[in-house]
């Protein structure tokens, strides 16, 4: 090396010498990655197969619901009459002044306790908001802002609803 300056590499004894060991490493390095895929796939299919299984028994209660709720409309095919909407209407209608009553009051209640700005001012921000995640993160704080207002007249209304209940 020291006369010549370079090295020289018998290509072909080398991969004499490397070639069989490498072949036999190949095959049981293959081999234990298909044992190792097999042995982490037993799980996933079995999960999998329990979901088919219990997708399968649902499809099959929906479609007998539907075929259910199909026999229905058949049977009651020509039968709803001026008369049968106009009953129904009038067993609705102390449900609807009781929905107005309600949504007025809380009306009245959020106008009262100066909470109308901050919907105008989401509103506002839900125009001007051009990129589709800001809206969807303003849409969902109103959500959560009059959900929880939903709930606080919700809780009202039962502690009232106990209180008078006794009179």
């Amino acid at each position: 090396m020291h006369r010549q300056g370079t090295v020289n590499i018998d290509h072909d004894k080398l991969a004499r010498y490397l070639i069989p060991g490498l072949g036999e490493q190949l095959l049981a390095h293959e081999q234990a990655v298909q044992t190792a895929i097999a042995e982490a796939n037993v799980p996933m299919l079995a999960e999998l197969e329990r979901s088919r299984i219990a997708l399968n028994e649902a499809g099959t209660q929906v479609s007998d619901q539907v075929r259910r709720a199909g026999e229905h409309v058949a049977q009651l095919g020509g039968a709803v009459t001026w008369r049968i909407v106009g009953q129904i209407s009038a067993a609705l209608l102390p449900l609807a002044i009781a929905v107005w009553v309600v949504f007025g009051t809380a009306q009245t209640v959020w106008a009262a306790f100066g909470l109308q700005p901050i919907l105008q001012t989401l509103w506002g921000w839900f125009l001007s908001a051009q990129e589709w995640y800001w809206k969807l993160s303003i849409a969902g704080t109103a959500f959560i802002v009059l959900m929880g207002f939903g709930w606080l007249t919700w809780k009202l209304g039962k502690r009232l609803h106990e209180w008078y209940r006794g009179y």
